[in-house]
């Protein structure tokens, strides 16, 4: 019988790594997709075609909101210590996964002009309390976020 439990360990130690959807995990994750989007998160690491810009990002936060539908609803405060909502420190807009989940969009809304501006970000971690993603814009510039939440 141990060694039916020994064996068994074994087994899932080497076929659960191959099951996570996203290249940095999690293996296994109790909440949803969608609930692990929701919430508040501050910039752990910015990087722009391998250089750090993590420090012109310190102050924002992002939150990200109820996800109903296929789609929920986010605000971007760039500098969170301002204190005052305005086009240059406010940003907005609606939020959705694409494809198997493994991607995912940002629309910003502008709200003076209702112009709009997507983002599609490739995931790359959803965790809990890490969000990490990366995407290339129309110059090829490569850019990741890595996210944190406050979990307590």
């Amino acid at each position: 019988m141990k060694n039916r439990w020994v064996s068994l360990f074994f087994v899932l130690a080497f076929l659960l790594p191959g099951c996570s959807k996203y290249e940095d995990g999690p293996v296994i994750d109790l909440y949803s997709k969608p609930k692990r989007v929701q919430g508040k998160w501050y910039f752990d690491k910015v990087m722009f075609n391998g250089v750090d810009s993590t420090e012109h990002y310190r102050n924002g936060q992002v939150e990200f909101g109820l996800y109903e539908k296929d789609w929920g609803g986010f605000v971007w405060t760039i500098n969170a210590w301002a204190g005052e909502y305005n086009e240059n420190n406010f940003k907005g807009g609606t939020w959705k996964f694409l494809a198997n989940k493994d991607s995912f969009e940002m629309k910003f809304v502008d709200l003076w002009t209702r112009d709009s501006t997507f983002w599609r970000w490739k995931i790359t971690r959803l965790a809990y309390n890490e969000f990490w993603m990366e995407r290339h814009d129309k110059d090829s510039v490569k850019t990741s976020w890595r996210l944190w939440k406050f979990v307590f």
